[in-house]
């Protein structure tokens, strides 16, 4: 109990910071792909993700192809969940890194990847001025993703988390910086608790 209610506790501080590209997240319009998003990638992408033998099958200039291919809950571009978005990941890696994008240039402006990862946030929209069905539901499944609940230990602790899932007895959650946790229900309120069930199901 003492164990959990620390980590608790340290989530609380976790939770104060916030990592520069949030901060840039939160002053940023919303985004779409052919206003915000296509220029980005023309400027450092297109060389290795055009045409018909692009890299990893991802061909920038090929936008139905990105709509139905890779823009999905299990796809490179996950709606709602940049942080499972491999786009996004490899973007924000070390340029050291065998995974690093792009291969062949310098990392993206901390504004261009704060654009980027806003444009998924918000569901990975192409054009905000003619958004198909699926987008709108996308949309509506993304705000309930990306929203910031209160979680209260027995302590009377409350840091605000968003919701990822139940796991057994406990809920898993995730902080703005990016971080998760499991929490055992034993160690939160009764209110959390129900809470964490009833986001469960929705």
């Amino acid at each position: 109990m003492r164990e959990t209610i620390a980590i608790l506790e340290r989530m609380n501080c976790v939770a104060k910071l916030f990592s520069f590209t949030a901060i840039l997240i939160a002053n940023l319009q919303a985004a779409d792909f052919k206003s915000d998003i296509l220029p980005i990638v023309e400027e450092h992408c297109m060389k290795c993700h055009s045409g018909a033998d692009a890299e990893g099958g991802i061909a920038f200039d090929d936008l139905e192809g990105i709509q139905e291919v890779h823009i999905h809950e299990l796809g490179t571009i996950r709606p709602g969940n940049p942080e499972k978005s491999d786009l996004l990941l490899r973007l924000k890696l070390d340029d050291e890194d065998e995974d690093f994008m792009p291969k062949d240039g310098k990392s993206l402006s901390s504004r261009d990847i704060a654009i980027i990862e806003k444009w998924i946030v918000e569901g990975a929209i192409f054009d905000k001025e003619a958004m198909t069905e699926k987008e709108t539901a996308r949309i509506a499944k993304a705000e309930m993703a990306n929203r910031y609940f209160p979680w209260t230990n027995l302590a009377g602790k409350t840091l605000e988390a968003r919701f990822i899932g139940i796991e057994g007895e406990s809920v898993k959650i995730i902080m703005a910086n990016g971080r998760e946790y499991t929490v055992p229900f034993e160690s939160l309120t009764p209110e959390s608790v129900a809470q964490a069930k009833e986001l469960a199901t929705q």
